[in-house]
This record gives C-alpha cells, structure tokens and sequence, in this order.
C-alpha cells in the first residue's frame, strides 16, 4: 500500500480550498435545517418591527395585527433581504480587483494584502486613493458644471473617460502579479468592470447628498463633502476587505459569509432607521407603481375629498400631487406632497386612474 489509489484524481491545492469551503457551506446549511424554529421567529419577527417603525414614524393609521399586513410579512422579508445584499453587493463589487491577485493558502484562507505590517498599510493606503478617485474626479466634475453651466456635453464624458484611466492604471500598479496563462486583456477587462461599479456606486451616494443639501450655496463646501463621503466610501470597502482575510481563516470564508449575511439583514431590520426606511420603501413603492408622486382620478362624489381635489374644473376628479404611503387590499392611505400629517384614507373602489404627477419647471441654481 503506498497510499494512492490508482486511476485517482491528484488532488490539488484548487481543489482542496474548494472542498473546505463546500464543507463549511454545508455545515452552515446543515445548520439552518436544524433551527427551524429559530428562523420561523426570525421570518415574523424582523419584518413585523420594520413595518411597526414605518407606521409609527409616518403616523400612519393603519394596525399592525391587520390581515393585510400579517399576510404581507414573508414577501416584506425576502425583499428587504434581498436589497439588502444586493446593495452590500455593489459596495463590494469594485474590490473584485484587488481579489484577482489574491493568494489562497491550503487551509482555504485568502489573503490579499501582503503579511507584512508595514508593506499592508503601505498597499492599503494607495488602494485608499485609488478606490477613491473615480468618485472625486465626477465630485469635482459635477460642482464646476455646476458652477459654470453649458459644458455638460463635454465635461461629463470626459471626468468618466479620466476616472476609467486613472483607476485602470491605478490596478495594474497596485495588483499582484498576474497569474501565469492569464492575459492583461483580462485583467483590464476586471478593472473596467470595478471601476464602473465603482463610478455607478459614487454617483448613487453624491446624488443622496446633494438632496440633502438643497440650499446650501458654497461649492467649495460641497466638494469638501462629496470628496469626504468618497473617502468613507473607499475606508469602508478595505475594511471590508480586512474582514473578509479574517473571516476567510481556517477555510471558513462560506460559513462565515452565511451568518454575517443573517447579522446584517437582522440588524438593518431591527435598528427603527434603517428597518423602517427599508419596509417604508417598500410598501410604499409597491403601491404606488415605483413613483414618488402620484395623482389618481377619484370617481363618485369628489366633495367627499375636497381637500385633495385640484380646484380646476377640468381636472376636478382628479387630485392633487400625492404621495401613497401604504395600500392594503381594499384601502390606499395616501398624504398630499408638501405635508407630514394629515393621512387621506381613499377606497380602492373608488380610484379609477393613476398617473404621474407633471414635471415642475427646473429650477436654476444660484450661483
């Protein structure tokens, strides 16, 4: 016996690190299987707070114990769950970069930083700046069109084409040596792709911000803040990338990723902020076909919501601009655009019509 069976497959480090982590997800699932009950608890408990937060932050007059809403709890948590990990997943999307190079050892840990303290903190503080700078040249881009209206043909264009450079060279600089069979046309390739989702990623936060500050007139203050939100942005990914090499230890990356992805849904639903804004979202999207504003055509006697009625005679079956916070099976509770109080209880019996509401007329910046 010298330990080989013949006509066996040499099994090689790929395929022992692909084992280990198939072991690990199976532990996981095993797991689940096993904790019925704890996961029923888990599937009623988290989308009845995130509703309950909703309710109570938009005063909204509709109980939690009604059939529409206990009926609505599984769907509520599938969705919630899965815009959860899918934003997660476009956070971490443009690190798949700096996972190309990435050496797996035979336990199945990946390390992608070198072992040293000095040479990781070095690495981590260029890939800092060049996970940022996609996102800062359209910050900069954005503010000086802007500024200075009538570039915008050329401006943003050319902020993308210099931001898809940038991090492309950026990359090759800071990758590993590339794998040997592997052509550069491929490695281009991945970095194209993260630095897509990376300038995608950037705009999505720049354009949350800039909502928030309508009326705030100091370009130079608002650069400050759009390049400030790029650098949290860039911090979280590498710590990110930090805790995926710890939670890959042991070849344990598959289990671990399977509870942090329950911690974090767990989390997100049970804190009031986010759980409430997410099943917010939600139940109001669903029922308002996605749109933010609305406005429905009411048949039967319009008197008996004269406060929502446009005041022209032509549209006089039709309401005033909208937004619809929740709808159950037979009821849409709707509150006009400008309040934050009073909530319109409307039949659905009696909606026959819903459009969106007009464009208003843009309004120019000052500069």
């Amino acid at each position: 016996m010298n330990g080989k069976i013949e006509g066996s497959t040499p099994v090689t480090r790929e395929n022992a690190v692909t084992r280990i982590w198939m072991e690990q997800l199976a532990i996981s699932l095993r797991w689940a299987e096993s904790h019925p009950v704890k996961l029923a608890t888990i599937a009623i408990a988290l989308p009845s707070l995130s509703i309950y937060y909703y309710l109570q932050a938009e005063r909204i007059p509709l109980s939690i114990f009604s059939s529409d809403i206990i009926s609505g709890l599984p769907s509520l948590l599938a969705i919630i769950s899965t815009i959860t990990l899918a934003l997660f997943a476009l956070a971490l999307a443009p690190l798949t970069v700096m996972f190309e190079g990435a050496i797996t050892e035979q336990d199945g840990s990946i390390r992608v930083f070198a072992s040293s303290r000095r040479a990781r903190w070095k690495k981590t503080r260029r890939w800092l700046l060049a996970l940022m700078l996609p996102g800062v040249i359209l910050a900069i881009a954005v503010v000086f069109l802007t500024k200075h209206e009538g570039h915008d043909s050329w401006g943003m264009p050319l902020a993308a084409i210099l931001a898809f450079a940038v991090f492309i060279v950026a990359s090759f600089l800071l990758g590993r040596k590339r794998p040997a069979g592997k052509h550069w046309l491929e490695s281009t390739w991945f970095a194209i792709a993260s630095n897509w989702t990376q300038m995608f990623l950037s705009i999505l936060v720049m354009k949350q911000v800039l909502s928030r500050l309508p009326y705030l007139e100091n370009f130079y203050l608002i650069l400050a803040i759009l390049i400030a939100c790029m650098a949290l942005i860039a911090s979280f990914q590498l710590f990110a990338v930090y805790l995926i090499e710890r939670a890959s230890r042991e070849g344990k990356i598959a289990a671990n990723a399977f509870y942090s992805c329950l911690a974090l849904v767990v989390a997100l639903c049970a804190f009031p902020a986010t759980g409430g804004r997410l099943a917010g979202a939600i139940a109001s999207g669903s029922a308002s076909g996605g749109r933010s504003c609305v406005q429905m055509s009411i048949s039967g006697a319009a008197s008996d919501y004269s406060e929502l009625m446009q005041s022209g005679s032509e549209d006089s079956q039709r309401t005033r601009p909208i937004r619809v916070l929740i709808a159950t099976s037979s009821r849409y509770y709707v509150r006009l655009k400008q309040e934050d109080d009073r909530t319109f209880i409307i039949p659905i019996d009696r909606v026959s019509q819903v459009a969106k509401c007009p464009e208003p007329n843009p309004r120019k910046r000052p500069h």
